[in-house]
């Protein structure tokens, strides 16, 4: 996504020497499958969706609480989009125009703002002047630590755990998800023999391996997971040596600052909502739309970056609110727990789509990010 203007020059910095489309499951909802649409990159990503037609909700005692197919989600929400980060990536990459530059193999060691220009000295010593400096490296932002220092993450006390592995099942098409005593897991069929989980704990659990070694992560979860339902635990049981795998602590960027002179923050570098909001990658791709739009919009940096923060800041506020109650939600114990599950089995249709649209802030429309 790139300003409209023919005038703008545009530098991507990466600190790896080439593109590699990484990433795990997100989802994409309403605004963002316009956004996308927009692009003309919707059928694209459609083409790469995972192949759940439903989604279900079950208790680690094994009993269901609730089932939603697809099609309603995506009534719901004005579109759903279910991908592995890898496929966005990869479609975003290849849209690029050939006339933005790449410095890969590098990163921002330094930032000077002086006003009218922004000088930023690279790790290998080279220097370079920019009317506009953009920090979207994620929540362990390094250009937010250094430049913004203010702005402080917030723990969530719990641990993000996703890895891939080859495991016949039975889910079908189904996309279940498992709740526990402080702990969630969700099983994602990527085909008939290939299985995606996600899983939320919270810290009450043992401390998680501080590694990528399947073989250790398999221990782990067994032991913390042996009384959920076989689906679970044969997803478990099947990973091996060099399966993929990733885990972090469960990091909120309250959303506060996101401009500085002429430097800006985007996506989870200046607002990461947490993976409970379910609106990560969506509020990048949100935030990405609006400052490319004020961009063009105005013909003063600091007036588009004020507009920018203006617009943004709100929303994802209005995403870490959402996230904090699907926090206790997800990971509710004792009696929140058993509240939770009556409340997902009895909950009437009507109801349960007005909570998911406002939970997802669906009434956002890119009109309101131009």
């Amino acid at each position: 996504m790139t300003p409209q203007r023919s005038n703008h020059d545009i530098t991507l910095i990466d600190r790896f020497e080439s593109f590699h489309a990484r990433g795990h499951f997100m989802t994409l909802k309403g605004t963002c499958v316009e956004i996308l649409s927009a692009m003309g990159l919707y059928k694209t990503l459609k083409a790469c969706e995972w192949p759940s037609t439903e989604f279900d909700w079950y208790t680690s005692e094994g009993r269901c609480l609730r089932r939603v197919s697809k099609t309603r989600i995506e009534e719901t929400l004005r579109g759903f989009l279910t991908l592995r980060r890898a496929h966005l990536h990869e479609a975003l990459h290849e849209t690029l125009p050939p006339t933005i530059a790449f410095r890969t193999g590098t990163e921002i060691d330094t930032i000077k703002d002086e006003g009218g220009r922004v000088e930023v000295v690279y790790r290998n010593g080279q220097h370079e002047a920019f009317d506009l400096v953009v920090g979207a490296e994620g929540v362990h932002s390094a250009m937010r630590q250094r430049h913004f220092p203010e702005v402080s993450t917030r723990s969530l006390a719990g641990t993000y755990i996703v890895f891939v592995v080859d495991c016949r099942h039975d889910l079908g098409g189904s996309n279940r998800t498992t709740w526990g005593q402080g702990e969630s897991v969700s099983l994602i069929p990527l085909s008939r023999d290939r299985l995606g989980a996600m899983i939320y704990q919270d810290d009450q659990h043992p401390k998680p391996p501080l590694t990528d070694d399947a073989q250790a992560w398999r221990s782990y979860l067994s032991d913390v997971y042996a009384r959920f339902p076989v689906w679970v635990t044969g997803a478990i049981s099947a990973m091996k040596p060099g399966d993929e795998i990733f885990a972090d602590e469960i990091l909120m960027v309250p959303a506060t600052t996101l401009v500085k002179g002429r430097v800006a923050l985007l996506g989870d570098a200046g607002y990461c909502p947490t993976f409970f909001s379910g609106m990560g990658a969506a509020a990048a791709l949100l935030g990405a739309y609006a400052l490319t739009r004020q961009l063009d919009k105005h013909d003063e940096v600091a007036t588009a970056l004020d507009a920018y923060e203006r617009l943004m800041v709100p929303l994802a506020r209005g995403y870490q609110k959402a996230a904090v109650s699907g926090r206790r939600r997800t990971l509710a114990r004792g009696p929140m727990a058993q509240l939770r599950n009556l409340v997902t089995a009895r909950i009437p249709e009507t109801l349960g789509n007005f909570a998911t649209r406002r939970h997802y802030q669906a009434e956002v429309r890119m009109a309101d990010l131009a």
